[in-house]
């Protein structure tokens, strides 16, 4: 019996690497289609004959369906299990990539980065059900940071393959490639995958109550302190992969395909290691999460700078240094996820993360579209040269600055209701007598 026991048990183990791989592979697919515009986009503003305002748009578009479908995403999840959830994304974001390919005019072009990011959108959230779907509580946290970090190889997808397949063929080539492995893919994840061990059907979710959670979970200030970090965290690496950072090294410094390239790869190779360590870091000091939070800011801010500063296009190597600092400090974003586990009840932490998971792309949204505007009224119409860069890219300090100064708000508001409450640590770690609060 024993040994039956051990078989069953090895046999389920072996299913969850495998549906969780299923899982991770539409997340890439999902990343690369997100990222796959950004390594074009001095193209696409020649085909399309538009401005660096125009072209920030699309990302614009892509962020904004992304983040106002998170709550519904989550609740999707929850009615109808991942697995449907994961394939109609795929075909959503497949259907986009197709209309892109073949866009006559750039309205045309917007609709479909409209599909990219609603498909986009269904697939991070998604793989966390499976996650906990089919992986022990012990091994959650890893497999979490293991699929941000995973997710992640979309850019590296998009820089090299992608990118030299763009220049071997052409626009239409190029993008109905990626819609061709998003059909596939949601083929795959329909037929193969598995919500549960047990393949039953998910009960439905009620949604009689659905008002009270939200309000739950927006009158927490942790929730809020999760969004923030999020927000305040994830749109500097967004708005260099996604939009500006290629053309930036292209226009502003006169790099070429290899060497804008290997800096996007350094992003992701930057985040692996570095996801791995945050986990850590914050599993060891959980109430200690703000400090680190603010380090990376810190980091992040000095890095950028350090290329800004300067009045003539620096050497590559500054630039190789500020992609490794914006992998490895992004993953901080996912300590958002934390605060929102450890002082939400447990089954309001599908709306939770959603909330959380809003925040950075409503920064990246911001910080994308406010560095075209800039650029454009600096350029006053002329070519785009370092110096436009410069001061256009300088408007990502002002983000910094407010999403800071809100992670320390909500911080000081969230003491304050612990207090009140009578409770000497967040909901999450009451168990943890060697925690001090004003660690938090």
């Amino acid at each position: 019996m024993a040994e039956a026991k051990l078989e069953n048990d090895k046999t389920l183990a072996r299913k969850a690497f495998i549906f969780y791989a299923i899982g991770l592979s539409i997340y890439i697919i999902a990343t690369t289609g997100r990222t796959s515009l950004g390594v074009v986009g001095a193209e696409a503003m020649q085909r399309f004959e538009i401005t660096a305002s125009q072209l920030a748009i699309f990302s614009t578009i892509q962020l904004g369906v992304y983040g106002l479908s998170q709550l519904p995403v989550g609740i999707a999840i929850d009615r109808f299990g991942p697995r449907w959830v994961l394939a109609v994304g795929a075909m959503i974001l497949a259907t986009g990539q197709f209309m892109l390919a073949f866009a006559p005019t750039v309205g045309w072009a917007y609709t479909a980065r409209v599909f990219v990011g609603a498909g986009d959108a269904t697939a991070f959230v998604s793989v966390l059900r499976l996650v906990a779907s089919w992986f022990p509580p012990r091994k959650v946290p890893v497999m979490t940071q293991i699929t941000c970090v995973g997710g992640q190889m979309g850019q590296i997808i998009s820089a090299v393959p992608f990118l030299a397949l763009f220049r071997l063929s052409n626009w239409h080539t190029a993008f109905s490639t990626l819609g061709g492995i998003g059909v596939l893919g949601a083929v795959l994840t329909f037929l193969t995958l598995w919500d549960e061990p047990t393949r039953k059907r998910r009960p439905y979710v009620k949604t009689s109550t659905l008002g009270a959670d939200l309000k739950e979970v927006m009158s927490n200030p942790f929730s809020w302190m999760g969004l923030f970090t999020h927000f305040t965290m994830f749109f500097p690496l967004a708005v260099f992969t996604l939009m500006w950072g290629s053309l930036f090294m292209k226009q502003g410094m006169g790099m070429d395909d290899a060497g804008t390239s290997f800096a996007l790869v350094l992003t992701t190779i930057a985040g692996i290691p570095a996801g791995i360590f945050i986990g850590s870091i914050v599993a060891r000091w959980p109430l200690r999460r703000t400090y680190f939070i603010f380090t990376c800011i810190a980091l992040t801010f000095v890095a950028w700078a350090a290329v800004l500063l300067q009045s003539t296009p620096p050497s590559p190597v500054f630039i190789y240094i500020l992609a490794i600092v914006l992998g490895a400090s992004a993953p901080a974003a996912n300590v958002g996820f934390d605060f929102v586990r450890t002082s939400t009840r447990p089954e309001l932490l599908g709306t939770g993360s959603a909330f959380a998971n809003m925040g950075g792309f409503i920064a990246a949204v911001i910080t994308i579209q406010l560095v075209g505007y800039a650029l454009d009224s600096h350029a006053g119409g002329a070519e785009y040269t370092y110096a436009d860069y410069r001061f256009a890219l300088s408007m990502q300090a002002l983000i910094f600055v407010l999403g800071a100064s809100l992670i320390l708000i909500f911080r000081v508001f969230g003491i304050r209701r612990l207090k009140r409450l009578g409770e000497p640590f967040p909901l999450g770690l009451r168990r943890s007598r060697s925690l001090c609060r004003r660690d938090y």
